[in-house]
């Protein structure tokens, strides 16, 4: 299990050796004043989702457990960043990426982030805003167990988190994630009053 650990790994170390080649290759000092750092974040709501799992108990008819750490654990969390560059005074563009992560039977797809900001003072001390971003990528996905249920069904596929279910293993399939990111598209609008 530790040689799918260190696989597990090889993806979001090559992404975060891909943010590093960004980061050398930034814009001169100069033109850096118009770049600033607005987001990191370790782990995501899918993240939670995969670490909860390890926590489901799995008990099955002869009394034996299984521990599902191995499959829903990992080293490595999603790793978000944000930029955000100045276009003008009023605009900018947003840009990130996303490492993703994986675990034993899941893995959540790297991602890339764009974004638009736009702000307008008005009269009277009142301020506008609009801002856009969308994240391409971010997916979780699930692999399926091969469970042996002797006598009864035999070898078959089933979803790790439910083979110790009632349902038929055929129908646990129906249950394996398959789950876009929370705010692929976020657009806010803002108004402010400043007195």
């Amino acid at each position: 299990m530790k040689r799918d650990a260190r696989i597990a790994l090889t993806a979001p170390r090559l992404w975060a050796m891909g943010a590093a080649v960004l980061c050398a290759l930034a814009p001169p000092a100069a033109a850096q004043d118009y770049t600033h750092l607005v987001e990191v974040r370790a782990g995501s709501p899918l993240s939670q989702l995969a670490r909860d799992a390890v926590f489901l108990d799995q008990i099955y008819s002869d009394g034996s457990s299984i521990d599902l750490a191995p499959w829903y654990a990992t080293g490595w969390q999603d790793l978000q960043m944000t930029w955000l560059t100045e276009i003008d005074a009023s605009s900018g563009v947003f840009w990130g990426f996303s490492t993703g992560e994986q675990g034993g039977k899941y893995r959540i797809d790297p991602a890339l982030t764009l974004g638009f900001l736009n702000v307008q003072d008005l009269e009277d001390g009142w301020t506008v805003s609009l801002s856009t971003t969308f994240r391409f990528g971010g997916r979780l996905a699930e692999d399926a167990c091969v469970a042996d249920y002797g006598a009864i069904g035999g070898v078959q596929q089933v979803n790790c988190r439910m083979s110790g279910s009632y349902l038929p293993p055929a129908e646990t399939l129906d249950y394996l994630w398959d789950e876009a990111p929370e705010g692929q598209l976020d657009l806010n609008l803002r108004w402010e009053l400043k007195f």
